[in-house]
């Protein structure tokens, strides 16, 4: 029997990054640890408001003046000065309008995801739900390494535009915030993804094991050996949902109703994927179009810079900056498509699972009929990710972005 891993902590895995969040303005609450376990703080004030406007402003001004700096005294030709324009006011549009509808239109919407998904715990059980050390870790290292390159990009635009006044600084540094904003917007839709799909695992799992084990009649091979035998029932304390029981009527009732909260369970997952598409739906579209512009400006600008500046060291700097901060920007938004093809993949597994349960020789009419109901709804509420319903997230979607880049670079060198 394989071991079901179990739930990490909503707390630990998701509080660090909406606590750098609410630093950009991007959410307006807190993840607060209660006795009786994870709760929401909704303390949107007056405070809140004025970050969020100081924010926009920030943003707004940069890109005035970082248009009004290309326009002015660029050497660079004007077919890339023009490239540049439109990359700066899409990264900047980003940011502004994600801004605003986070503060206004969609507000609530992933405090109410967040509630969801804190419910499914509690219907888990808190046992399984790990707080462990590890968990902290891992969360831990991927903001490391993900501060780690932002650093070093960050560190190479100082070095290329700082001109040692002070103005020139606070310019650089509101850049690389902007910049920051961007990626934080796919990191956190990413991490949420991602918790989302531990909790579709671990359901999908462990109805399997359940049925897999009673099928068998046999239960080996556990970790810690969490098996009790008493008045003629197994318990397994590995599979909260489901007690297995030997065959009588007690037992198919309580099956069916741990089928009906499963039932329960995905109808909640759902909400939430449906809350996250509606919160993320307009940042991820404006998200990106700014990764196709930025990765193709980034990438040809950058080859332009390297093929140029064979005598000067800080143009080939400046090329080898823009391409790698172009291969970041696409690497963040390969990675939340590939954290939506897993979930999908991981509900779409749901259904093939009831296929083969209900094929099980000792698995009852009425158990056989919640399952069906269970396999409907799965069919009928149909795991997707969309960016504002015009286009659906994946796989597919970072070979078109691939091929749009690579298109539109092969166009511009033609052109040049």
């Amino acid at each position: 029997m394989e071991h079901i891993s179990p739930v990490e902590d909503v707390h630990i895995q998701l509080k660090p990054l909406l606590t750098i969040s609410r630093i950009f303005g991007l959410t307006h609450f807190s993840l607060t640890r209660t006795r009786k376990g994870e709760g929401l703080a909704m303390n949107f004030n007056f405070l809140d408001v004025v970050l969020v406007c100081m924010w926009i402003s920030a943003y707004f001004t940069l890109a005035c003046f970082s248009v009004y700096e290309l326009m002015g005294k660029t050497p660079l030709p004007g077919k890339i000065t023009i490239l540049l324009i439109i990359n700066i006011i899409s990264i900047h549009s980003t940011t502004i309008v994600t801004l605003i509808t986070s503060a206004s239109l969609n507000r609530r919407k992933l405090p109410r995801a967040l509630s969801k998904l804190i419910e499914v715990d509690r219907m888990v059980g808190h046992r399984d739900v790990t707080n462990s050390t590890r968990t902290k870790l891992k969360t831990m290292i991927h903001i490391f390494i993900l501060l780690l390159s932002q650093v070093f990009i960050y560190a190479v635009n100082y070095y290329i535009k700082c001109e040692g006044t002070l103005a020139s600084v606070i310019y650089v540094t509101f850049q690389n915030l902007g910049i920051t904003f961007n990626i934080l917007i796919t990191i956190v839709y990413a991490d949420l993804i991602r918790t989302l799909k531990l909790r579709y695992k671990y359901m999908i799992d462990d109805l399997e094991e359940y049925f897999r084990v009673k099928d068998n009649a046999v239960i080996v091979n556990f970790r810690d050996q969490h098996v009790t035998f008493s008045s003629g029932i197994i318990r397994c304390k590995q599979h909260p949902l489901f007690s297995i029981t030997r065959r009588n009527v007690s037992s198919d009732l309580r099956e069916i109703r741990k089928i009906h909260t499963l039932r329960f369970i995905y109808i909640e997952l759902y909400d939430s994927i449906m809350l996250l598409n509606s919160y993320f739906g307009i940042p991820i579209l404006f998200e990106m179009l700014s990764v196709m512009l930025t990765c193709v400006t980034a990438m040809y600008v950058g080859s332009y810079c390297l093929s140029v500046g064979h005598n000067f060291f800080k143009t080939r700097i400046l090329g080898y900056y823009l391409m790698s901060f172009g291969i970041l920007f696409l690497s963040t938004f390969a990675w939340l498509n590939i954290c939506c093809h897993a979930l999908i993949e991981e509900a779409n597994r749901g259904i093939i699972s009831i296929q083969r349960i209900t094929a099980f020789s000792n698995v009852n009419c009425e158990t056989v009929r919640e399952l069906d109901r269970l396999s409907n709804q799965m069919n009928n509420m149909k795991v997707q990710f969309t960016a504002c319903g015009f286009i659906s997230l994946g796989l597919p979607i970072i070979c078109t972005v691939i091929g749009g880049i690579l298109t539109y670079i092969l166009i511009m060198v033609q052109i040049a």
